[in-house]
């Protein structure tokens, strides 16, 4: 991965494999430390990335795969049990889901009692 200050940015070369990866970068804007982060999108051009003034020191922090890439195990719980809710329209507000994820079920209250 490449950077190339140029104007009130910096062009990012990256390879193809990165695509919609997130990169966290940190660069100088007139004397200032400015950190950001953007989605990579590779082309063979290049990607510009606005920083509002001429960049100095541009360095890559960290970068984060693409959500296609962690695969559905690294989503949360949450997320994950989300899916075959919105498949069958959404929930009713009577029923609550378990935050165990191995529980396919709704709860749907406590039962009575008596």
């Amino acid at each position: 991965m490449t950077f190339q200050p140029q104007g009130d940015g910096f062009w990012l070369h990256a390879p193809r494999h990165l695509h919609r990866s997130v990169l966290h970068y940190r660069c100088f804007v007139k004397g200032a430390m400015r950190r950001a982060s953007v989605p990579i999108e590779p082309s063979p051009r290049g990607q510009f990335v606005y920083t509002g003034g001429v960049p100095s020191a541009v360095e890559a922090e960290q970068i984060g795969a693409a959500a296609w890439a962690a695969g559905p195990s690294a989503a949360p719980p949450a997320a994950r049990a989300a899916a075959p809710r919105a498949a069958r329209g959404g929930h009713r507000s009577r029923e609550r889901i378990s935050s165990a994820p191995d529980v396919a079920t709704p709860f749907r209250g406590y039962p009575s009692a008596y």
